[in-house]
């Protein structure tokens, strides 16, 4: 166990009372980047196992469409709506379901 004198108590005080206005209670996990999403919107793209062709309008709106069912059901990003930790297995099952 460490001790300290007060003088050394008060030193550590005084050098970061400061910097505690920059204090989080947790860092965040998301990165804000302020850059435009573009995506090629002619053309086909190959999807699944056979390969089947499809316009890469219609690949992006069945994405879009999944990632939306997701942001709306899922339960480990209703925790962090609500403020509440996600558990263990709430992420995992979030990766699971965005991996598929």
């Amino acid at each position: 166990m460490a001790t300290a004198t007060p003088e050394q108590l008060t030193e550590i005080v005084r050098v970061f009372a400061p910097l505690m206005k920059n204090r989080r209670n947790r860092p965040s996990a998301f990165l804000t980047i302020d850059l435009p999403d573009f995506i090629e919107s002619r053309g086909h793209i190959s999807v699944g196992d056979g390969g089947q062709q499809i316009l890469i309008e219609e690949y992006k709106r069945r994405v879009d469409q999944r990632v939306l069912e997701i942001v709306e059901s899922h339960p480990a990003l209703a925790a962090l709506r609500e403020g509440r930790e996600m558990t263990d297995d709430e992420l995992i099952d979030l990766e699971a379901d965005v991996t598929y």
